[in-house]
């Protein structure tokens, strides 16, 4: 159920983002794809070729590329050498995901601005090529560096570090193991640096310690996601910030110590931590608290985290708690019960995904929010009255919340978005509120109970898919002449009159 869940919500993802594509005034020349941009010059949007060594071109169709643009040569399995011509001044997130062989890139001296991490899954990229004197560019200890912000981009070595020993191998018919990676090394980042950018050592496997500069005043979204082997970390005393998921999916950090100076944690930093036992934080810190493991905001009000590895099963809010931040319960296995404190307005995407043993939580009266993915997979929540305050419920907020009863919806919210009750097995009935004008794609899939439904006049639109794999017994209650009766109709679905007895 799980693994079907995410599947289905990378695969609405991606149909975003190719829809999103082709609403793109897209032109093509040769094996190139651009956008024009307002001053007529180009960006590059996509490559579709299939080349091992490339140049590519100053002009297309006589516009001046200026901007790669964000994913522009995702998942290019052929290139191994890549050069940017000049007049190219930035290159947008992620430009180069996923070019596993790409093994040199040359950069030119127009270049002013790069993005989020381009190289991220670069697993080969060893070579930088730029000019020794590169206005915008240098790179250090192989890693590629804004000088003017003294700002850490990224660094793919550690990436074909952590490879080159599985490619050895298989090269010479051997068999691939973990023990091949039990040699950890340290990483000790130049002084004088600022900050480290968003994903500039995501899914950098190869290193166990690091050392951060003193002059780090802070790190990025993402910033050692999936380091994995990463177990020691001693955070500089005058950082300021620490970004969205920055250590998400560090397996071996065990104890963290947040210093003084922080004033800005972004979403749960520490997501996906399996064994993180140890956030120390000085009782008299200005920006942050922490009571019963709960990690919050003072600044705004925001609970930021309760570790996984918490044994805290009752879970009650300090006061002055305004939000529940995105992935705050994450995976929290431990956790029964929640009692929300007067205040709470929102609850954020992913807060409390995966809480297997979350049987009720008391949601307060002024919650206007439940946002994406909310409780996904809470499989024993079976307690949970929405307060009316409720105007926004995000898609998947109740995905399979198996055991999670009849509902009543508050009267506020406007539309019913994709997936949002998607197996929840033991509804049985549910009334749609007037006002509700949408119900999306599985809205109500493999609600396998559900076998009264009553939908208002003021629907217009409901997937054809919305109620798929529902009871057989399932009939609807509509408003003689509404849009519902006639969608009824299309649908061949069983139902009856509102105003009958």
């Amino acid at each position: 159920m799980i693994l079907f869940l995410l599947i289905a919500l990378l695969t609405l993802c991606a149909s975003f983002v190719a829809v999103h594509a082709e609403t793109e005034d897209t032109h093509t020349c040769g094996d190139f794809r651009y956008t024009i941009q307002p001053d007529d010059t180009a960006t590059l949007t996509e490559y579709t070729g299939r080349a091992e060594t490339l140049s590519i071109p100053p002009e297309l169709d006589g516009h001046a590329v200026t901007i790669i643009g964000r994913y522009a040569f995702r998942h290019c399995k052929s290139l191994v050498s890549l050069s940017i011509p000049e007049g190219v001044t930035g290159i947008d997130d992620f430009a180069f995901h996923d070019c596993t062989f790409l093994a040199s890139l040359s950069l030119p001296d127009s270049l002013k601005s790069i993005g989020i991490n381009p190289f991220t899954y670069c697993n080969d990229l060893t070579e930088f090529v730029l000019s020794p004197n590169h206005p915008f560019l240098e790179v250090v200890d192989n890693m590629l560096i804004n000088k003017v912000e003294k700002k850490l981009i990224g660094c793919p070595y550690l990436l074909w570090l952590y490879f080159s020993p599985f490619r050895q191998k298989i090269s010479s018919g051997g068999t691939f193991s973990c023990a091949d990676f039990e040699q950890r090394i340290t990483i000790t980042l130049s002084d004088g640096l600022r900050s480290i950018g968003d994903y500039a050592f995501s899914e950098c496997r190869v290193f166990a310690s690091l050392i951060i500069p003193e002059t780090v005043t802070s790190i990025g979204d993402h910033a050692f996601s999936s380091c994995t082997y990463l177990s020691n970390l001693t955070l500089p005393d005058h950082l300021l910030s620490i970004g969205d998921f920055a250590f998400n999916r560090c397996y071996s950090l065990t104890r963290i110590t947040i210093p003084n100076s922080v004033t800005h944690l972004g979403a749960n930093p520490f997501r996906g931590c399996l064994h993180l036992e140890s956030i120390c934080l000085s009782p008299d810190h200005s920006a942050l608290g922490m009571i019963d493991d709960m990690l919050f905001s003072k600044v705004d009000g925001r609970l930021i985290c309760l570790p996984r590895t918490s044994k805290q099963s009752q879970c009650i809010l300090p006061r002055g708690i305004t939000s529940i931040g995105d992935s705050a319960f994450y995976n929290c296995t431990s956790v029964v019960s929640v009692a929300l404190s007067e205040g709470v307005t929102n609850i954020d995407d992913d807060a409390f995904y995966n809480c297997p043993s979350l049987t009720n939580i008391s949601l307060p009266n002024g919650l206007t929010r439940i946002g994406r993915a909310a409780f996904l997979n809470c499989t024993s929540l079976s307690d949970m009255p929405l307060p009316e305050s409720v105007t926004d419920i995000g898609a998947f907020a109740f995905s399979g919340c198996e055991l999670l009863p009849n509902l009543t919806l508050p009267g506020g919210i406007t539309s019913i978005n994709e997936h949002t009750f998607y197996g929840c097995s033991s509804l049985a009935d549910m009334r749609i509120p007037d006002g509700v004008t949408s119900i999306g794609f599985w809205a109500f899939k493999d609600c396998e109970s559900l076998q009264n439904v009553t939908l208002p006049k003021s629907l217009t639109e409901i997937d054809d898919d919305a109620f798929c794999d529902c009871s057989p017994a399932l009939r609807f209650t509509v408003a003689r002449g509404s849009w519902a009766e006639k969608w009824c109709m299309r649908q061949h679905a069983a139902y009856g009159f509102s105003d009958e007895k």
